[in-house]
């Protein structure tokens, strides 16, 4: 699919028309960047939507005396916590998937674990930009009653928990891995076929993909080649979740970021036209085009 251009919005300087900012101040310049400043425990933007977006909103907050946690919710549900260290400049990103309609991003600001009252605190980077999503699918058919899931999609049923929030960057959707495990995790009512991603790092890494207990999958990667383990689930329909370590060579967590997890499953009811030919030849036949297609390269576009 052909990405459109993102829109980015800027609100150190500026809010848009139809868009609402509260709780931070004007305008300031401290003689090289621009900021606001809290006015009130959380700040809150509101702004209109008419497509299905993918939201990436970035900020920065500054306390030269206080670390300073940041809880950003969009209309209503967490999305990500994160703590800026005392006296450094530090810039977070977060992304979610956005559909038409009014949307509220609020950022709470709290200081020991208590609302931040009377300490100096500012907020850079103030920005937000929004994707179209309209045209990026969750599912695709792979074969007679089979189709593969994605999960940096709308609506996707596949989840990913133990990494950094979705980002993208221009071309491809990503997540930093920055703990050194993460779950991939889809509903009881998927039967699943198989699992894969990449793993793209500049240090060689180590993969080990398991199933409860069970390793599944081991490998090692070059440096700069990155890692794609392809993992069969075809006989284990009690599967719910694969679990991933990710080691880096440096023995530093946060060398590697997650990239095309894709999961394969027959499809939860017959496809159109079949009528009651949804038996165990169709079945078989399912299991025999997705396998053909399961051994062929894996088409590695690579991050960058």
């Amino acid at each position: 699919m052909t990405r459109p251009e993102p829109d980015l919005f800027d609100l150190r300087t500026e809010v848009p028309p139809a868009w609402n900012l509260s709780g931070l101040s004007a305008p300031r310049w401290d003689g090289v960047n621009y900021f606001r400043a809290p006015t009130a425990p959380e700040s809150s933007l509101t702004f209109p939507v008419e497509l299905p977006q993918f939201m990436q909103f970035r900020y920065q907050v500054y306390s030269p005396e206080t670390a300073v946690t940041g809880r950003v919710r969009l209309n209503g549900e967490l999305l990500d916590t994160f703590v800026f260290p005392a006296g450094k400049f530090v810039t977070r990103e977060v992304g979610a998937f956005i559909q038409p309609g009014k949307q509220r991003l609020t950022v709470e600001y709290r200081c020991g674990g208590e609302p931040c009252s009377g300490v100096p605190l500012n907020q850079y980077w103030t920005q937000v930009r929004l994707t179209n999503s309209a045209n990026l699918p969750s599912w695709q058919a792979r074969g007679l009653g089979a189709g593969q899931w994605r999960a940096d999609a709308p609506g996707s049923p596949l989840k990913i928990s133990g990494t950094e929030p979705l980002l993208f960057d221009g071309i491809n959707f990503y997540r930093r891995i920055t703990q050194p495990d993460f779950q991939i995790s889809w509903p009881p009512e998927l039967r699943p076929l198989g699992v894969s991603f990449y793993v793209g790092s500049a240090e060689p890494v180590q993969v080990t993909v398991k199933l409860g207990d069970e390793v599944l999958f081991q490998g090692r990667s070059a440096a700069k080649a990155g890692l794609a383990p392809a993992i069969s689930l075809v006989g284990r329909p009690e599967a719910r979740s694969l679990t991933v370590r990710v080691d880096c060579q440096s023995g530093e967590a946060g060398c590697a970021n997650l990239y095309f997890n894709r999961l394969s499953s027959l499809t939860p009811v017959s496809p159109p036209g079949l009528g009651g030919w949804a038996g165990p030849g169709a079945l078989l036949l399912a299991l025999l085009l997705l396998l053909g297609w399961w051994l062929r390269p894996f088409p590695l576009r690579r991050p960058g």
